[in-house]
């Protein structure tokens, strides 16, 4: 399917499952008398459950979206950065993004997770982010590629990328990847753009007012790579400590 009426259905199914999902997973439905059902979520008692749920998320994450010239479908991608941030598909990319990184964070990883949640988080962190880190990577090298992503995505997939970084699963997986997270994606996106220099010479107190906005958390690639470069060198400084300071010096001296 790649009509628009397809995206915004997929985009309105997505947002009804984060928002039932976002600060925990639903129990199963009322009892026969009507009662509100007490009983743990069917999901933490059968992690395999959430499976399909899991294949719509991925298979949104993939999904090639080509640029309106090269006549492929989804046909066309607008051209513009605004519109394109608002095109169905992109905001069906954003909403899955969104829902994985979530669900990670807060029922994927072992450590902090609760006890009813230790089973589900535990099938999680070995079977299901590992699953989603190739789309994740694939959607981070669009921009190194030459394609376009939006500045949402981007720092989504940073934060799924993060989380992973601490998991030894994930950063099993993530290891042989980590020059081209940190040096082709990280590193780029805290460099400042032209756009940057430009209305720092042109608006100076509105540039000072972005760069230390407290929403360009949620929001900007800048500061979700910054976060990763900090977790990598955090959790696995081993690996990546001298490699950075070596690509730094070799950036700064260039």
């Amino acid at each position: 399917e790649h009509s628009l009426e397809g995206a915004l259905m997929l985009k309105q199914v997505l947002k009804i499952f984060w928002s039932s999902t976002q600060f925990y997973l639903p129990s199963g439905p009322n009892n026969s008398d009507g009662t509100a059902n007490i009983a743990p979520s069917p999901a933490l008692a059968n992690p395999e459950t959430m499976q399909p749920w899991f294949d719509i998320l991925r298979a949104a994450l993939v999904k090639p979206l080509p640029e309106a010239s090269e006549g492929l479908e989804p046909r066309n991608q607008p051209t513009s950065k605004e519109e394109r941030n608002a095109w169905p598909w992109w905001k069906v990319k954003k909403w899955a993004a969104q829902i994985i990184t979530r669900l990670f964070s807060r029922y994927g990883i072992p450590n902090y997770a609760e006890d009813e949640v230790k089973e589900f988080a535990q099938h999680f962190s070995q079977n299901v982010a590992p699953q989603f880190l190739g789309p994740i990577c694939e959607t981070l090298n669009l921009r190194p590629s030459g394609r376009f992503c939006t500045d949402r995505v981007v720092h989504l997939c940073l934060n799924f990328v993060d989380l992973a970084v601490e998991l030894a699963p994930t950063y099993k997986l993530l290891k042989p990847h980590m020059d081209f997270l940190l040096y082709k994606v990280c590193f780029p996106a805290m460099c400042l753009t032209e756009e940057d220099i430009e209305e720092f010479e042109n608006d100076p107190h509105e540039f000072v007012h972005k760069q230390n906005s407290p929403l360009s958390d949620f929001y900007d690639p800048r500061m979700s790579a910054i976060t990763l470069v900090t977790s990598a060198v955090k959790y696995r400084g081993q690996d990546t400590m001298q490699p950075l300071l070596g690509f730094l010096t070799l950036s700064w001296g260039s």
